[in-house]
């Protein structure tokens, strides 16, 4: 039981840890070295707002690009910038010289042509349904709830193992012994008082007997 806790512990301070980087890491990209967007290893993670590639992706998934990518093909799923300035996550359907087409999965049209120049990444894979979470720990309040949470956590996590009381197997032997003799102690202790009970109502009862006859 004890290891399940630890464990509990370790992973829930790991998973608000990560949280709280990425939102860091993310504002500091996107507001101090104003870029467009924000990538770890040539990798970037975005949250999908619309319903356009369903049921491929969902709304409130997150997406993870690699913006290293440049080779583009027919079927690959790219995020491009388009000229509302906003990220979009289609399906590449044609490819005519300079200009590629996409498609939603659920639209029934196809979108403006786009250049290479305007894909920022390739996508990889989804991670389901997290962007709720996601989007509650963007809010200023939440990240330092969190955060203090964290820490408390941690500290008590540091306080339980400073102050954990263990054992050598030496110690639990000669424990085990001081058990054994407690309990040895103990029965002959009731040994002992059941005897002397015994011969108590004995002797009564004798005496009983031995008044009953010098009154006949």
């Amino acid at each position: 039981m004890k290891i399940i806790k630890k464990i509990m512990s370790i992973l829930g301070i790991t998973i608000l840890s990560i949280f709280l980087i990425y939102n860091v890491y993310n504002l500091f990209c996107l507001k101090v070295l104003k870029k467009d967007l924000s990538s770890v290893f040539g990798y970037s993670l975005l949250q999908v707002v619309s319903g356009s590639m369903t049921p491929t992706i969902d709304i409130d998934d997150f997406v993870i690009i690699n913006t290293q990518n440049k080779e583009y093909k027919e079927n690959d799923i790219v995020t491009y910038y388009d000229r509302y300035n906003s990220f979009v996550t289609h399906r590449i359907v044609k490819i005519e010289d300079d200009k590629i087409y996409t498609k939603g999965d659920a639209n029934a049209s196809l979108d403006e042509p786009i250049e290479k120049e305007d894909i920022k990444g390739v996508y990889c894979f989804r991670i389901r349904k997290i962007g709720k979470i996601f989007k509650a720990f963007q809010n200023p309040v939440v990240a330092i709830l969190t955060f203090i949470l964290g820490c408390l956590i941690c500290n008590l996590y540091a306080y339980s193992k400073e102050n954990n009381i263990t054992m050598t197997k030496q110690e639990e032997q000669e424990f085990a012994k001081y058990l054994l003799a407690k309990e040895k102690n103990t029965s002959q202790k009731k040994h002992f008082s059941l005897k002397y009970l015994l011969n108590n109502l004995k002797a009564k009862k004798n005496k009983k007997g031995k008044k009953k006859e010098k009154g006949d």
